[in-house]
């Protein structure tokens, strides 16, 4: 520790008179490699901590909703009011909502070219993150052609089944929401509007109370 002050006090009589500016270019000049040292351990260890923090939580829910314009305020607006429905105040569980995906820039039949909006659709598909979709028909057909939805038999429970009986299209593998709150709420104003659940639902109670959230 007397090294360390001993350097110091040795330091700062060096740069006694010196302008700012010289005492800038001195420290750059001789302590570059201390400081990047310092800046490297700080980032490691700021993003040891985030990791750490990301690692601890839990997505209950990842949604996707295509075709809309929904400002970041209102998709939070959203999950918030869908987690608090569910009762769950828990920090480390995330409802979360990726409001920028495209409906295949209106096509109606997938064709073999690789195009931005495609590619972000088949990075969802491929990371497994997605639970549940509200889209347009034309992205039904596009999960459809990928095998990529769940039978809503699968999810839902015989009430539900039961219930929303009149929205079940698709060979039972979408869920007609458009003219409800749910859909109004995420701006999801075509029609018809469609939820459906991915093969790769991580919790199928979850979708079950979003189901009811959306259609209440």
């Amino acid at each position: 520790m007397s090294r360390l002050s001993d350097t110091f006090r040795r330091e700062k009589g060096k740069m006694q008179g010196m302008t700012f500016r010289k005492k800038v270019e001195y420290l750059v000049g001789n302590w570059w490699l201390e400081a990047f040292g310092v800046a490297v351990a700080i980032a490691v260890i700021v993003f040891l901590i985030n990791s750490g923090i990301n690692a601890s939580k839990t997505h209950l829910l990842y949604l996707a909703v295509v075709d809309v314009e929904l400002s970041g305020e209102q998709n939070e607006s959203n999950c918030a009011a869908f987690k608090a429905y569910i009762g769950d105040d828990q920090w480390q569980h995330v409802i979360a909502a990726d409001t920028n995906v495209s409906s295949l820039g209106g096509t109606e039949v997938v064709n073999e070219d690789v195009t931005d909006y495609q590619q972000k659709s088949m990075i969802l598909i491929g990371t497994g993150l997605v639970d549940a979709y509200i889209c347009p028909e034309r992205y039904v057909d596009f999960l459809a052609e990928y095998d990529e939805m769940l039978p809503l038999s699968e999810v839902l429970d015989d009430s539900q089944m039961e219930a929303y009986a009149d929205r079940i299209e698709y060979g039972g593998y979408a869920l007609r929401i458009d003219g409800t709150t749910g859909a109004e709420s995420w701006n999801a104003a075509y029609e018809p509007a469609y939820l459906v659940v991915t093969r790769s639902v991580h919790f199928p109670e979850v979708v079950r109370a979003f189901v009811d959230f959306t259609l209440q």
